[in-house]
């Protein structure tokens, strides 16, 4: 159990934050933000003279996930977390396309009982989109969800040429054999066979992500060595 203070109390007070207002943005993306746009396409239909109020509202919904978002990065810089970001914004992405697919077909359809044009080939192309959107998304969550679950990430108010060092000296120390790979702003620290994969990467006002992947168990110590060097720095 964590202690109520001290270092690892606040880190595991943050990194449950963190996962609440990660929770709340998945909601918000995947139910609130399409239900409302879903209301708006309906009201085309049942009540021409709402869909001005219909959009205002699903432009406000759409813009309020932009305060947990904002508080997560926030706790990002207080704690380690398992990197769920991406696992949450595929399940909302699901959530949106679905929500999204249902809607156009009805409106279609009670477009087609009343008498008005729905606009056959313009829907057909709408819902073939969705529906090959929605294979992409699965199919990228079922090929990377595990290696997610696996990540740590962290944000550092330090410059990314500040972290590049100490997390080389502590696997040097270790006795680690390390390649590197550089693309762009973003480097890659390869351990021993790609046992552990530590990504870092330059971010606004001087600040860096860094993401560790234990793609195998025997790797852990090396990745526990590196958040430690990394908290002591």
């Amino acid at each position: 159990m964590l202690p109520r203070d001290g270092i690892m109390g606040e880190s595991g007070d943050a990194a449950r934050q963190l996962d609440n207002w990660q929770k709340v943005m998945e909601y918000s993306l995947a139910v609130i933000a399409p239900t409302v746009m879903a209301l708006m396409m309906f009201s085309l239909i049942v009540a021409p003279s709402l869909p001005g109020e219909t959009m205002l509202a699903a432009v406000g919904a759409s813009a309020l996930t932009i305060l947990p978002a904002l508080m997560a990065q926030r706790l990002h810089y207080r704690c380690w977390a398992r990197n769920t970001l991406p696992r949450r914004m595929t399940a909302a992405l699901i959530g949106m396309i679905y929500i999204s697919l249902v809607t156009v077909l009805s409106v279609s359809f009670i477009s087609a009982h009343r008498g008005l044009d729905p606009g056959q080939p313009l829907t057909f192309v709408v819902v073939s989109t969705l529906l090959l959107g929605l294979i992409a998304v699965l199919a990228y969550r079922s090929k990377n969800g595990d290696r997610f679950e696996r990540m740590d990430i962290r944000y550092f108010r330090r410059p990314a040429s500040d972290i590049g060092p100490i997390v080389r000296s502590a696997l040097i120390e270790g006795g680690k054999s390390v390649s590197e790979e550089k693309k762009g702003r973003r480097v890659r620290l390869l351990v021993e066979g790609r046992k552990v994969i530590v990504t870092i990467a330059s971010q606004p006002r001087r600040s860096t992500e860094v993401i560790i992947e234990c793609a195998e168990v025997s790797g852990k110590d090396i990745c526990e060595l590196i958040k430690n060097r990394l908290g002591e720095n």
